[in-house]
């Protein structure tokens, strides 16, 4: 259940002078969720309470003819209290669900003020800074979390035998399933603070000079700072039932009674998580014209040029610098663009665009490779069935195996030759006028990706040593093709993400009481790297540090051949059919309806990591067609000189349950062949006895189901 209640209020405090504006708009929403838990525990209900106080407020001045000025407030500080388990009933039922809860504070502030000098320049100045933090954390599990899964990607596991950790030797206390895990994974929060400050400053020029001009020039300046503590506070135990510990050459099928066990977040291994306080400045500038020749043709002619760094968070002296730094001259964009009025009535326009853009890199690397992210490992043998006894009161049996510094800083990691990530985007289209209220529009784009910006793992290091690299380029390549891969392993391919569309619509504008519209858009979208947000991995949206170049067979399918097919996201059709119509008593019926295809499903193997496809993309088909419509209803009852609006907003009308993805990972376990083999492709998946997993082909993320939003608004 979600409850708004809200006003908004604006008007003039001195007339033609001051102006104001205001709205308040709390937001309650209550979660209640059934669980079945898997120990056989009584199924429980669990609910979650969230509460958001929204208001925004902003003054606009004109003290003089030729000065605006204005500033505002936006406020969207929320909370939750309690926490919702998973539907999957994998935790333990004893967990204190209800004590959790979090403050979310989150606002931001903006000025502005524009100058007008004379009749032809106008001068512009905006200024903003936002801020948001995760903070006054309601409880803080303190007692060791037990997971029956591989601890970390750098090392291989296999099982010796049939024993799968619930022989009849393990009192029934102790057996747990396979992917168990004891208590939810409950986030720490110390703080997590993100600000953002900018200033933008433009200056606007018109003249006449074979044909009109308006030139913009202008300067930007942006800082961004995080200031975040996600330590543990307790240890994290990752247990190996029945399974060998092999690392390297020097740590080869180690294992005790019962398997071997790995540790986070312990005396011996020091703190697991984020401690890091980075900042970034990031400069820009930029200078475009819109020249108008005659009343037909208008060309735009631009070029920004920025300059950025990426911080590092370490305490060696050699990591103080900033690791990661672009000029001016690193990130320069040009943009080119036309628009013709074929018979200068409007009737029939045409147009199309050229332009390269520049990513902005993300402070997330900073934590995660120079110095921020904490994570080392410590592994024993496992020579007792009480796993919940380890980690209490720092005890830790067994023989000590070895400590992993798995996020360590490791020298020079960057390739010197580093470009920035870029897209190159071309558009062209059409819209022709039928009727003064009909248009067509045809429309095709195509973008491509030039270079991406990743960490590409070298299979010459032992353990998570990654190059921050260009995939495709420098260092990701072998020695003899000036790299830094070893002669034996292939090139890393360039990172490929290529897009083309083509839409035709046709629209017809309000009249006559009603307004509607169609359209169809044919894409493809392909290759072998889905972006800064990964949809190959489920749920990771770490950007620069995806799977797709971690190892270099992630890159290669089974024959050895580059991966490159539909990406995660590519649905081949789009249609979408809208339109409203008003009633003479004043009823308002609107409703949109959408239909697509599903997304490609590829077999993935866990070599090592998830996500290696031995097939390429796409072999097990796509998840079901898509379809879903939207309803809306709104009555406008008059109340003397006052409105009462009443509203009905459905979505998913007809509560479509699609599947928009399938679990595709046949297997629990890894895959336990060397690169040796996978060079030779010499092994087969039929030759290991792995442990299936039973979600395979299962669909999964179904369409979220109806939702109705009643809505009452006073208009006076």
């Amino acid at each position: 259940d979600r409850f708004e209640l809200g006003f908004n209020l604006g008007g003039y405090i001195l007339k033609d002078k001051v102006w104001f504006f205001g709205a308040f708009l709390p937001v309650f929403r209550k979660q209640v969720r059934h669980v079945e838990w898997l120990s056989g525990d009584t199924p429980s209900d669990h609910t979650q309470k969230q509460t958001w106080w929204n208001f925004i407020t902003k003054v606009t001045a004109q003290p003089f003819k030729d000065l605006r000025i204005s500033a505002s407030f936006i406020n969207n500080w929320h909370k939750e209290r309690g926490k919702l388990p998973s539907r999957k009933g994998t935790y333990e039922s004893t967990t204190p669900y209800a004590d959790y809860g979090y403050d979310f504070p989150k606002w931001a502030a903006s000025g502005s003020m524009d100058y007008l000098c004379g009749k032809n320049l106008l001068i512009s100045l905006r200024a903003g800074f936002f801020h948001t933090n995760i903070c006054n954390q309601q409880y803080v599990e303190t007692s060791p979390q037990y997971r029956w899964q591989k601890e970390a990607p750098g090392y291989q596991w296999t099982t010796t035998d049939a024993w799968d950790g619930t022989a009849d030797e393990i009192p029934a206390e102790y057996k747990r399933p396979v992917y168990y895990i004891s208590h939810d994974n409950n986030d720490v929060y110390n703080k997590y603070i993100q600000d953002r400050a900018s200033i933008n400053f433009d200056l606007n020029y018109y003249l006449t000079a074979g044909g009109e001009h308006s030139i913009k020039a202008g300067v930007q300046w942006v800082r961004r700072e995080q200031d975040l503590d996600n330590t543990w506070n307790h240890p994290k135990i990752f247990l190996g039932w029945n399974k060998e510990f092999t690392y390297g050459s020097k740590f080869q099928h180690i294992r005790g009674k019962y398997g071997f066990y790995g540790v986070r977040g312990n005396d011996k291994t020091g703190p697991y998580g984020t401690f890091a306080n980075p900042d970034s400045v990031r400069w820009a500038i930029y200078l475009q014209d819109s020249w108008t020749i005659g009343y037909k043709f208008t060309i735009n002619l631009g070029v920004r040029a920025e300059k950025e760094n990426i911080p590092s968070f370490s305490d060696l002296p050699e990591y103080q610098e900033a690791p990661i730094k672009f000029s001016f001259k690193d990130k320069i964009s040009p943009r080119i663009g036309f628009v013709y009025d074929v018979f200068g009535d409007s009737s029939l326009k045409l147009y199309a665009s050229y332009g390269i853009y520049y990513d902005v890199m993300k402070l997330y690397m900073a934590e995660k490779y120079y110095g921020g992210f904490k994570w080392k490992s410590s592994y024993f043998t496992l020579d007792t069935y009480k796993w919940n006894e380890i980690g209490v009161n720092n005890n830790y049996p067994g023989t000590y195996i070895t400590t992993i510094d798995w996020g360590i800083t490791k020298l020079n990691p960057i390739d010197p030759d580093l470009k920035p990530m870029s897209q190159q985007e071309i558009t062209f289209g059409a819209e022709k006028k039928i009727t003064e209220n009909v248009a067509v529009t045809f429309r095709v784009v195509n973008k491509h990706l030039r270079y991406a910006v990743e960490d590409v793992g070298n299979p010459a290091c032992l353990g998570l040593w990654y190059f921050i690299c260009n995939p495709g380029y420098g260092w990701s390549l072998t020695w003899e093709n000036g790299g830094e891969f070893p002669y034996e392993y292939p090139d890393t391919p360039k990172a490929k993400r290529e897009y083309w569309a083509v839409n035709i619509g046709i629209e017809k504008k309000f009249s006559n009481n009603w307004m509607g519209g169609f359209s169809y858009t044919w894409s493809r979208l392909s290759g072998n790297y889905s972006g800064l947000a990964s949809s190959d991995e489920y749920g990771r949206n770490e950007p620069n540090v995806e799977r797709n170049f971690d190892i270099w067979f992630l890159a290669y399918d089974k024959k050895l051949n580059k991966i490159d097919g539909p990406l995660q996201t590519d649905r081949t059709h789009q249609i979408k059919v809208y339109g409203s119509y008003v009633f003479p008593f004043g009823l308002t019926l609107g409703i949109t309806a959408y239909a697509m295809s599903g997304t490609p499903v590829s077999t993935e193997y866990k070599v090592w990591v998830d996500g290696y496809m031995p097939y390429g993309r796409g072999d097990l088909g796509r998840t079901p067609f898509l379809k879903w419509a939207n309803l809306y209803l709104e009555y406008a009852l008059k109340i003397g000189s006052n409105k009462l609006v009443i509203s009905l907003n459905v979505d998913n009308v007809f509560d479509a349950k699609t599947a928009q993805r399938i679990w595709s990972m046949p297997t629990l376990e890894n895959i336990p062949v060397c690169d040796d083999e996978l060079m030779a492709n010499s092994w087969n998946y039929n030759d290991y006895s792995l442990e299936p997993d039973h979600k395979f082909m299962k669909k999964m993320d179904f369409f979220p189901p109806i939702e109705a939003r009643i809505g009452l608004k006073l208009v006076f």
